[in-house]
């Protein structure tokens, strides 16, 4: 069962179980309760009542908010139930990731909160697996490579053609995946990002005056969901 999930998760979640399944806690409950969670469940319920007034959402919040919590705290209960720690750390990576997603897709915005909470969680698993320089290393190198990235597209373009949140999510999930899987996930995100616009660009008669950004981040945050593909491949 733990194949399906991220090779460099297991392997640190299997080392220290008990840990990995503090910090799941940890982060389940960052999630919950930090960050824009109303607004999420408020895209929640757009996406799932598309004609519904703008008061029947705004009454249904509150208890979009409650379920969305409850789902939070259980998910990664029952992940370690079935597989232990990476199972718990897996659940609440996930729910983070979907959460970032919906953000990025509905208003290009990826809250600090919650890719802080994730980069948090990848160096508390790595410190107790005593792999926190690597986790550092690899975290610190793929920030500056898309800071660097971002200064150079601005000053060419005079637009930033990179988020800051984009980066930071990146430098999130390098904690837990390391270097080399976290290139490959990015690399994944930025094709699938690409070729989605051109399909936008190609179906709306878009100008520059109309085009929105691409939400590469909500590329980066499901394709980290899906990271063992990356892992794999290494």
């Amino acid at each position: 069962m733990t194949a399906e999930l991220s090779a460099a998760i297991v392997e640190r979640a299997s080392a220290v179980p008990d840990a990995a399944a503090m910090i799941s806690a940890l982060l389940a409950l960052a999630i919950a309760f930090l960050g824009p969670l109303p607004h999420a469940a408020r895209v929640l319920l757009r996406l799932a009542q598309p004609r519904a007034k703008a008061v029947r959402i705004r009454a249904l919040t509150s208890a979009a908010i409650v379920g969305l919590r409850a789902g939070i705290l259980v998910g990664p209960a029952a992940g370690w139930m079935v597989l232990g720690g990476p199972g718990a750390i897996f659940a609440t990576l996930a729910a983070a990731s979907l959460l970032l997603a919906l953000c990025d897709l509905r208003w290009r915005w990826l809250p600090l909160e919650w890719t802080g909470s994730v980069g948090a969680s990848g160096l508390a698993l790595a410190f107790a697996a005593g792999q926190l320089t690597d986790a550092l290393l690899a975290a610190t190198t793929l920030m500056l490579v898309l800071a660097a990235v971002q200064a150079g597209f601005f000053a060419l373009r005079g637009v930033h053609g990179l988020g800051t949140g984009d980066i930071f999510l990146t430098g999130a999930i390098a904690a837990h995946l390391g270097t080399g899987a976290t290139a490959i996930v990015l690399a994944t995100a930025a094709m699938g990002a690409l070729l989605m616009q051109s399909r936008m660009i190609r179906d709306i008669s878009a100008t520059r005056n109309d085009a929105r950004p691409i939400p590469l981040g909500a590329w980066i945050a499901l394709c980290f969901v899906c990271s063992p593909g990356a892992t794999m491949l290494l």
